[in-house]
């Protein structure tokens, strides 16, 4: 049986934030519903900045806890 799950992005937010801070494979595919620029980041250096710059941690546990308001 396959699942899917649709969700709805808003600009400028993260995609997959959680499996890359868990180091986890996450198979996810994404579409634009308009022209789009993403911004791909190795998930080793986010990994990096999160224990080097404090501004970067407080602004990725801002984007979680805002994902997980939305749910």
């Amino acid at each position: 049986m396959r699942t899917a799950f649709l969700q709805r992005f808003p600009p400028v937010g993260t995609f997959i934030l959680a499996a890359v801070l868990n180091a986890r494979i996450y198979l996810q595919s994404a579409r634009t519903l308009k022209k789009s620029q993403v911004l791909m980041i190795p998930a080793e250096k986010v990994r990096d900045a999160l224990g080097t710059d404090p501004a970067f941690t407080r602004a990725v546990v801002t984007e979680l806890a805002a994902a997980i308001a939305v749910r």
